[in-house]
């Protein structure tokens, strides 16, 4: 179960109360060391966090969305991005990773699932969690204005 822990420290910082988690040392030896990246991304997000040897310390918002913020810093880790990505969901202004590409070595529909399963009033605001989502701002705002141009029209 050692490779959920950073989803799991995502729910915590949502949680109510203080999720208190030791003995995770293996978490410094994976890809990255999640132990540091998610304390650094969660901070990003909004999430109170404290870092110890072999865990995380995280006081919960009650249910409270976190402000959100980025762009997080993946270290090309498949389950930080992942993690940040559902972060991002529950997040008031969304969380900007820098690579959603790490995601396609454990789950490659992973981005398509969650714009199935995720109910946004217009295509527009998908468009633009999406691109915030995978850090590609710029095209999104291109891609809104020609929207706006589109409908103009009509």
């Amino acid at each position: 179960m050692i490779d959920e822990f950073p989803v799991l420290f995502v729910a915590a910082a949502l949680a109510r109360g203080t999720t208190i988690t030791r003995g995770l040392e293996e978490l410094r030896v994976k890809e990255s060391d999640r132990l540091s990246a998610m304390a650094a991304a969660l901070r990003l997000a909004g999430a109170k966090v404290e870092e110890s040897d072999d865990g995380l310390t995280i006081t919960g918002s009650g249910g409270t969305p976190l402000p959100g913020g980025g762009p997080v810093t993946t270290h090309l880790d498949h389950r930080i991005a992942m993690s940040m990505a559902v972060a991002g969901l529950a997040s008031g202004d969304g969380v900007a990773i820098d690579s959603a590409e790490p995601i396609a070595t454990s789950f490659p529909n992973f981005i398509d699932l969650i714009a199935q399963k995720v109910s946004y009033p217009t295509s527009r605001e998908l468009k633009r969690s999406l691109a915030y989502l995978t850090g590609d701002l710029g095209r999104a705002a291109q891609d809104a204005r020609k929207e706006d141009e589109a409908v103009n029209y009509l």
